[in-house]
């Protein structure tokens, strides 16, 4: 099992059950398969669950965000974790490096729904990217966070 699938479990069970809701129900190693499934308790429990979490889970959620295959998946969870972004970027920046190009854009995505003007300088860096789809992600997440939106 991938260390960040073991880290998402450790802090489920850590959570209390009424902000787990059925995250926490999720056997060992299907967490990506559960939401790429669209399984409704599992999405709907979402923003609650992320919002309680520790940075430390936040790096493993955006582990399993580089590992969803459906597109209903990746925008709850992504939208779940730019509201975590509010509150802090930092456990989001080591994503901007990782390998998965998707990964990076999603991520590049989401700093750029929050409203931290913390989330300037790592965005510009991406517009060298070697991907342009991850240079086109960050200049419109740039772009949101200049006119506020």
């Amino acid at each position: 099992m991938p260390a960040s699938m073991e880290k998402l479990r450790v802090f489920q069970r850590a959570a209390s059950p009424g902000d787990v809701h059925s995250l926490a129900m999720l056997p060992s190693g299907t967490s990506h398969r559960q939401l790429d499934a669209g399984r409704r308790g599992v999405l709907e429990a979402l923003d609650t669950f992320v919002r309680t979490l520790p940075n430390e889970a936040i790096e493993a959620l955006c582990d399993v965000l580089g590992n969803l295959e459906t597109v209903p998946a990746k925008k709850r969870l992504t939208a779940a974790l730019s509201l975590r972004a509010n509150v802090d970027i930092r456990p989001f920046l080591p994503f901007l490096r990782d390998q998965r190009t998707e990964l990076v854009s999603l991520v590049a995505r989401i700093l750029g729904d929050t409203k931290n003007d913390r989330a300037v300088e790592p965005l510009t860096g991406l517009l060298k990217h070697r991907d342009p789809n991850v240079r086109r992600e960050a200049l419109e997440a740039l772009t949101k966070l200049a006119s506020g939106r």
